[in-house]
């Protein structure tokens, strides 16, 4: 019903296959600020006024094709709910109307300014542009919107004019959406001034870094981390049983990494600059009969990362015994120290 309204329905317009640019794996968290509102007594009756917050996680189950297969968690003040799909970035067709905002959420990958997006109906990309957004530089395309479609059927048997203001960002090499200063939709009944409204602001609260660990035994090694930091300098050393990566940015910042279970295997030893990071502060568990992820915190600047196991691809040795873990952490601050020196 309500996506029904907004108008981010399917569409069938596109035949041209396009690509996905996310990853099994990858999830991205957004906050939406959303409100509801009306000075026509006779449309408000359909939808109450409202002014609320919702968090939304979209977690990329599966890529097939030019099909993005999404968890979407809606976190609402009260409760949670959980809604299963598809998006075709190829023509926009959404399988589950009950996800939040349809097809809004991916576009393919590597569009540029004059391509067409569908996201209810097809709209041409205005701007492809670099945009600094959560402390780092993105490639971007932007859809501005600002259009009136006149006489549309609405509930209760009125007519309305409908006037859509929007301006909304994806991330070009991924597709994903990035943000939303403005979704504005108005309703006016023909014949009257007073109308019902929406409005929606979206905006991204964490973002995924899809970084390659390498190759080993045929298999590609990926690390998967969410996070409000801008993530730099990342690598691998399966000799050390380490990740190592850079985090900046402001305030608090938090990191949750996913990856294959045999790439570097639990206990893990975190270490932000040249401190280790409490357990009480690391969670970690199975994500799925494959992957592990691994979630910290920390407190904001220019910081080195290192997070050590006790095996790692493609050794496969022997969990490593007490005094080795003591070693490895005594050789990581060392390493962080002349990190940091270097810098």
């Amino acid at each position: 019903m309500l996506l029904a309204v907004l108008g981010f329905s399917s569409s069938s317009f596109a035949t041209i296959v396009r690509v996905p640019g996310v990853h099994k794996g990858e999830w991205f968290k957004y906050a939406v600020q959303w409100s509801v509102g009306s000075n026509d007594p006779a449309l408000s009756t359909y939808f109450p006024n409202i002014t609320t917050t919702i968090d939304i996680t979209n977690f990329v189950s599966n890529v097939s094709d030019s099909k993005v297969w999404l968890v979407q968690t809606l976190s609402y003040p009260k409760y949670t709910q959980n809604v299963t799909g598809w998006i075709d970035v190829t023509n926009g067709e959404v399988s589950n109307y009950n996800m939040f905002y349809g097809n809004i959420w991916f576009i393919a990958a590597n569009l540029s300014a004059g391509d067409t997006v569908w996201v209810g109906q097809p709209y041409v990309i205005n701007y492809t542009l670099s945009k600094s957004y959560l402390n780092r530089d993105w490639t971007v395309n932007q859809v501005s919107v600002n259009t009136t479609t006149y006489n549309q059927p609405f509930m209760g048997g009125y007519l309305v004019n409908v006037t859509l203001v929007a301006d909304v960002f994806w991330d070009r090499p991924s597709g994903a959406l990035l943000h939303t200063p403005i979704i504005n939709q108005t309703f006016t009944r023909l014949n009257y001034t007073s109308h019902w409204w929406l409005d929606a602001l979206i905006t991204a609260a964490a973002l995924v870094s899809h970084m390659v660990a390498g190759t080993y035994g045929g298999i590609t090694y990926y690390v998967e981390i969410t996070s409000t930091s801008i993530i730099s300098d990342f690598y691998f050393d399966p000799s050390m049983r380490t990740v190592g990566f850079t985090v900046s940015g402001t305030g608090t910042g938090f990191c949750n990494l996913t990856f294959r279970n045999e790439l570097i295997t639990p206990p893990y030893i975190i270490f932000v600059e040249d401190s280790s990071v409490p357990q009480e502060f690391v969670t970690s568990g199975p994500f799925n009969s494959t992957h592990t992820w691994l979630y910290f915190n920390y407190t904001h600047s220019t910081l080195p990362v290192l997070i050590t196991g006790a095996t790692a691809v493609p050794e496969f040795t022997s969990p490593a015994p007490i005094f080795l873990l003591i070693t490895t952490m005594a050789s990581m601050a060392i390493i962080l120290r002349k990190r940091r020196r270097s810098k």
